[in-house]
């Protein structure tokens, strides 16, 4: 019999708070779904990099934008908009990029109300151990 696991943004099992936006992450199983919040005038070179020292973002995204619209500015230089509507975006894992020398990403909202996406990330963890 199968489980079912009913979770809500509401109640997030972690907020992570950054300026202009906000990050609310579920984990459901093996699964790791997050909703981003970025306000207008956010650019992750900025808001996110800077802070941490990087140019551009290595994590892997799969989701779909729910309101506003954004742009994902890779490495290379090509640049993808990412709007209300169903859109989704995903981009080549940053292992797979660093391999070819275009590493990581750069985002920014392009619109002038709050940008939502909606992301999700498969457990990395094995589903058995030898021992």
């Amino acid at each position: 019999m199968l489980d079912v696991i009913l979770k809500r943004f509401d109640t997030p099992d972690e907020t992570r708070v950054f300026e202009k936006g906000k990050f609310e992450i579920v984990r459901i199983g093996g699964i790791t779904v997050g909703r981003a919040s970025y306000e207008p005038g956010w650019k992750w070179s900025e808001h996110v990099g800077k802070p941490l020292g990087q140019t551009h973002c290595q994590v892997e995204h799969v989701g779909m934008v729910v309101s506003g619209c954004a742009t994902a500015a890779m490495a290379d230089g090509t640049v993808y908009a990412v709007a209300l509507g169903g859109s989704t975006a995903k981009r080549t894992q940053a292992a797979n990029q660093a391999a070819q020398g275009n590493a990581g990403s750069g985002a920014a909202v392009t619109s002038s109300v709050t940008t939502i996406t909606v992301e999700a990330q498969a457990s990395h963890q094995p589903s058995f151990i030898i021992l």
